[in-house]
């Protein structure tokens, strides 16, 4: 399968190498995040995005901007459109990342 057919395949990518500027292992993602290791590997060849949810853990657990970890997990759209005015269709992105996003904004 090619990583096209991968949305999620820049964020395992952004993952890995995040981990290893760290200096911290798959195994050290696991016991911070309770994600398995086979589910942050998947990442790389299966053809659906990531739950949010997971996405959100592991971007959090690195340090990685929560934005940036779900367009390039497949989960919401490039914000692009939203960069240049233009409307952004937010019905394909779940529920639960848009309170999550709201509530992360009211709390900042």
């Amino acid at each position: 399968m090619t990583a096209d057919r991968a949305p999620a395949a820049p964020f395992h990518a952004l993952v890995l190498a995040t981990l290893n500027e760290q200096g911290k292992s798959q195994n050290w993602l696991h016991k911070r995040t309770g994600i398995s290791r086979n589910t942050i590997s998947a990442w790389a060849k299966q053809p659906r995005p990531p739950q949010a949810g997971t996405v959100l853990a592991v971007a959090d657990a690195l340090g990685i901007d929560r934005g940036e970890a779900l367009r390039l997990a497949g989960v919401m759209a490039d914000t692009k459109a939203a960069l240049e005015g233009t409307t952004v269709d937010l019905s394909e992105v779940d529920t639960e990342v848009l309170l999550a996003e709201i509530r992360r904004r009211i709390r900042g």
